[in-house]
């Protein structure tokens, strides 16, 4: 049964690195926002996306939206279009507040890339065989090593979910801003 659940997180995030060029995991049967605020969610991330196209230079960036809360991960060749990508987030509707984790340098290189693919799915395959984490309350994102994540949890799962999430090979830090302890 193991292997066939690491086998649906890989081809889950394998058809998720196609569609979208990131590695997010999401559960939204499950997912304690309402559909409405889901939505909105899924809004902002698509307005990001068309946002960014009037933006020019060197960059590749990402925004992850939850609870109208926006993590912007990426990289540019400069702050100013990093300053860009920042100000077009602030203004889509339902933002609540944006967090910038957005770096100075050269774009994720395509294994870099794959590497977090297969973080995310050690991470989704670790997850799901520990006891004490609701697997369809937190979602995962992984940009350059770095573990983003996201969901509504009780103190405890997020604990179990951290220390698991530590302890993967790869996984450089585990950011929990967009993680909301109940």
């Amino acid at each position: 049964m193991c292997s066939l659940r690491g086998y649906f997180a890989f081809l889950f995030l394998t058809m998720t690195i196609f569609l979208q060029g990131c590695t997010t995991v999401i559960s939204a049967a499950g997912d304690k926002r309402d559909l409405s605020t889901q939505y909105d969610d899924e809004k902002i991330g698509f307005a990001c996306i068309s946002d960014f196209s009037d933006i020019e230079g060197e960059f590749r960036a990402s925004c992850n939206a939850y609870e109208g809360r926006v993590l912007v991960t990426g990289q540019a060749a400069n702050q100013a279009i990093i300053d860009q990508i920042l100000s077009a987030v602030k203004k889509i509707e339902n933002v609540k507040a944006v967090y910038n984790r957005m770096t100075v340098g050269p774009n994720n290189s395509t294994s870099g890339i794959a590497d977090d693919v297969e973080i995310s799915a050690k991470v989704v395959t670790a997850l799901l065989d520990t006891e004490g984490v609701s697997k369809l309350h937190t979602r995962i994102y992984t940009e350059s090593g770095v573990v983003y994540l996201m969901g509504i949890v009780t103190q405890s799962a997020a604990n179990i979910a951290i220390k698991v999430t530590k302890a993967i090979e790869g996984v450089k830090k585990v950011d929990t801003t967009l993680l909301t302890v109940q």
